[in-house]
């Protein structure tokens, strides 16, 4: 319900700032619902970001590619 009420009413976008803290940016090769660009695009907004694309993967990263994701998680939270 949350994706069609911001067709009715967008939320307020924030002030371009850079996010600080590390970021890290999985994402599957094969997402059919969001692009390959909406992750590079989004790098650039980061002070420190890492970005990943996880092959043979979908839009669900964390149930389609979980074992990498996991060690991904496990490692920058180490």
């Amino acid at each position: 319900n949350w994706y069609r009420a911001a067709l009715w009413c967008p939320p307020a976008r924030p002030p371009h700032t850079v996010v600080l803290p590390p970021v890290e940016i999985l994402w599957g090769e094969d997402d059919v619902a969001l692009g390959a660009a909406m992750a590079r695009e989004s790098v650039p907004l980061c002070r420190d970001a890492r970005l990943t694309f996880l092959p043979g993967v979908g839009h669900w990263v964390q149930h389609e590619g979980a074992a990498e994701v996991n060690a991904r998680l496990l490692e920058v939270l180490a």
